[in-house]
C-alpha cells in the first residue's frame, strides 16, 4: 500500500514539474519572440531617426543603410529611404532578424512656415472669398474665413478663427475652424534683384525691362512708391519694392526654374485682367478689380486680402521644390509616425 501511495504522489509529483517546466519554458519562448520583435522595432525606429538626420545633414540624401550594425542585425538588413515633396520629408526605416521584421515612417515639416505653400489662398489676416471666385485647392486664413456670392472652393476652407455664420459650409467641400496657426513665409526681394536680367524704377520700367528677351528676372527697387504697371507680358519673375502696386491691361507673368513668378514688396492690387503661373507673393495686402484674373498656382499674402471677389479663378499647383528666395531658418518637426 505504501509503495502504491508512494508512486501515485510522485506520479502527480512529476506532472506538475513537467508543467511548471513547460509553462515556464513557453513563456521563456514567449519572451524571446517579444524581445526580438522589440528588437527590430527599435533598430527600424532608429533608423529613420539616422535617415532623418543624414537628410537634414544633406538635402540630397536619398537613402542607404547603417554604415555598422546595430542590435546585431547586420546593416543590410536596415535600409533607409527617404522621399522628398518639398517643405515635407518622408523617412522609412526597415529591419529584421531570424523572427521578425518590423518598418517605421516618420514624416517631417522642414520648417513651420512652409505648410503655407499648402494651399491654393494663404492669407495672414482674415479672408473674404465673394463674387464668382473659383478656387481648385485648399484655402487658409490665419483669421476668419467668410464666403458669400457664388464664390466655390474645390476644397477645404482652413481658418485659425471661428466663423459664428459658417458662411463657407455651403461654398467649400469642407471646413476646418479653430486649426492651428501657420506663419507666414518670408521670400527675400532682393534675391531676385542678385540675379535679375533688368533692374530699374517704377518710373522707367515699362520702358526698360518690360521689353527685354521672353525669358527674364526683372526687379524693380523703388520703396514707398505707388505706380500702375500696364501690358506686362514675361516669363521669368517680376519682383518689385514699392507702396502700392497695381498690375493693370492683362498682366501675363509665367514663372521660371524655381523662380517665384511674382514678388511685391508692399501692396498689390490686379485689375484689368491677369493670368499668372507660378507664385504669388505678397508682403503686403492684396486685392482685386475687374477683369478675368486666372493665378494658376497659388496665392499667398502676408498681411491678407481685401476682398477676393470678383472673376478671379485660381488653380492651386504645388511647388515641385523650394522657391527661390525662401529664407525661413529650418525648424524641422515631426508632424506624423507610423509603423507600417
Amino acid at each position: 500500500m505504501s509503495l502504491a501511495v508512494i508512486f501515485v504522489i510522485g506520479f502527480f509529483g512529476l506532472g506538475a514539474v513537467l508543467t511548471v517546466t513547460t509553462v515556464a519554458l513557453l513563456g521563456i519562448d514567449k519572451n524571446y519572440n517579444t524581445n526580438s520583435g522589440n528588437q527590430t522595432f527599435y533598430t527600424a525606429e532608429a533608423a529613420v531617426r539616422e535617415g532623418i538626420y543624414q537628410y537634414l545633414a544633406s538635402s540630397s540624401y536619398s537613402g542607404g543603410n547603417f554604415n555598422q550594425p546595430i542590435n546585431n542585425i547586420s546593416t543590410s538588413s536596415i535600409p533607409i529611404s527617404v522621399t522628398s515633396s518639398w517643405p515635407y520629408i518622408e523617412v522609412e526605416g526597415k529591419a529584421e532578424n531570424n523572427l521578425t521584421n518590423r518598418k517605421v515612417k516618420s514624416s517631417l515639416l522642414l520648417f513651420a512656415a512652409g505648410a503655407a505653400f499648402d494651399y491654393a489662398v494663404y492669407s495672414e489676416d482674415d479672408l473674404s472669398i465673394t463674387g464668382s471666385t473659383d478656387i481648385t485647392g485648399d484655402v487658409f486664413s490665419n483669421g476668419i474665413v467668410t464666403c458669400s456670392g457664388s464664390s466655390n472652393i474645390e476644397g477645404n476652407a482652413c481658418s485659425s478663427g471661428d466663423d459664428p455664420s459658417d458662411s463657407c459650409n455651403s461654398h467649400a467641400s469642407s471646413t476646418e475652424e479653430n486649426v492651428d496657426i501657420i506663419p507666414p513665409p518670408t521670400i527675400d526681394p532682393h534675391y531676385y534683384g542678385s540675379i535679375a536680367n533688368c533692374t530699374s524704377t517704377l518710373t522707367n520700367v515699362e520702358t526698360d525691362c518690360l521689353s527685354v528677351p521672353t525669358t527674364s528676372v526683372v526687379f524693380v527697387d523703388d520703396p514707398g512708391s505707388s505706380e500702375v504697371l500696364n501690358n506686362v507680358d514675361l516669363s521669368g519673375n517680376l519682383t518689385i519694392i514699392g507702396d502700392d502696386i497695381t498690375l493693370n491691361g492683362g498682366a501675363v507673368i509665367t514663372a521660371s526654374d524655381d523662380h517665384v513668378a511674382l514678388v511685391v514688396d508692399g501692396n498689390l492690387t490686379i485689375v484689368g485682367g491677369a493670368t499668372i503661373t507660378g507664385i504669388v507673393y505678397v508682403s503686403g495686402n492684396t486685392s482685386f478689380g475687374a477683369g478675368n484674373i486666372n493665378i494658376i498656382g497659388s496665392l499667398i499674402s502676408k498681411e491678407g486680402i481685401t476682398d477676393l471677389g470678383g472673376n478671379v479663378t485660381i488653380d492651386y499647383q504645388g511647388p515641385s521644390g523650394p522657391p527661390g528666395g525662401v529664407t525661413d531658418p529650418p525648424d524641422p518637426k515631426i508632424i506624423s509616425w507610423q509603423e507600417m
